[in-house]
């Protein structure tokens, strides 16, 4: 198993292997992709018999995580992975840094939807987060030995604690939307989007450059393996620029290479 790198992400994005919508390129960052919150969030309660507490504000559009409390946070985005993409959820520094305990759980292979974060305040102040704007957990992508065989147990936004939590009723429209339940509404959503169809034009284009010069350096390379096999077929030490033809030849393509980024950049 393996992790992936920011070019790993980018091309699993690009190929569709890895699913997000809402989708931003700055979230992608070295090693991982960072996931801002979402409006759905519920304090668990101390005493099993009581209600979990909404504890977003809809007017002011901001989530409070109340002292010394924790609090079920979904994220904003949903998210599919292929059979040979698993991940991991990490804490970020800045907000472990103003008092909310360690994350730590798991993406399987297949999953789709929003993802349940419980976000621990240990501290004796309120922590305020704006749902779709900051960022709380980031995850790891792992390429698999073997593609998984097993379908995700869990259905799409995780119905069984949604039941338990009995969220307000904006809570379940915004839950429902096709898009966090359906693997292909996503990915057209995804493909739609003005922020991703950017992107992927983007990176077709860096891509695009490099291929670009690609001939230019296969054409060193034989220039180089002439030398050496006409070297060796010679049962001579000639070095490689001790013929004319070949500096001369040798000297135009490294012009041309240069003409050419010039006047591509």
């Amino acid at each position: 198993m393996s992790t992936l790198s920011n070019i790993d992400i980018w091309k699993e994005l690009i190929q569709g292997n890895i699913l997000i919508f809402p989708f931003n390129k700055e979230n992608i960052k070295g090693a991982s992709y960072n996931f801002t919150v979402g409006q759905f969030a519920y304090q668990v309660p101390e005493n099993p018999n009581e209600p979990y507490k909404r504890v977003y504000d809809s007017v002011q559009h901001k989530i409070v995580l109340p002292p010394k409390s924790t609090v079920l946070v979904a994220t904003n985005e949903s998210i599919w992975v292929s059979p040979k993409i698993a991940g991991t959820y990490h804490s970020k520094v800045k907000l472990v840094s103003q008092g909310v305990g360690h994350i730590g759980t798991t993406l399987d292979p297949n999953y789709l939807g929003v993802s349940l974060i419980a976000l621990h305040n240990v501290s004796e102040r309120e922590i305020v987060l704006k749902p779709g704007e900051n960022t709380f957990v980031s995850v790891t992508f792992h390429y698999l030995k073997t593609r998984s065989t097993v379908d995700h147990d869990n259905n799409p936004g995780r119905p069984d604690l949604v039941a338990t939590i009995k969220p307000d009723e904006g809570d379940v429209k915004w839950l429902q939307e096709e898009y966090r339940n359906n693997k292909n509404v996503l990915r057209n959503k995804m493909n739609s989007d003005p922020e991703f169809v950017k992107f992927k034009n983007d990176y077709s284009e860096k891509w695009r450059k490099f291929l670009d010069y690609t001939p230019y350096g296969i054409c060193i390379f034989l220039f180089f393996l002439g030398v050496y096999l006409s070297d060796t077929s010679s049962n001579k030490r000639v070095t490689f620029f001790s013929d004319k033809l070949s500096t001369g030849a040798f000297a135009a393509i490294i012009v041309q290479i240069f003409s050419d980024i010039r006047r591509k950049s």
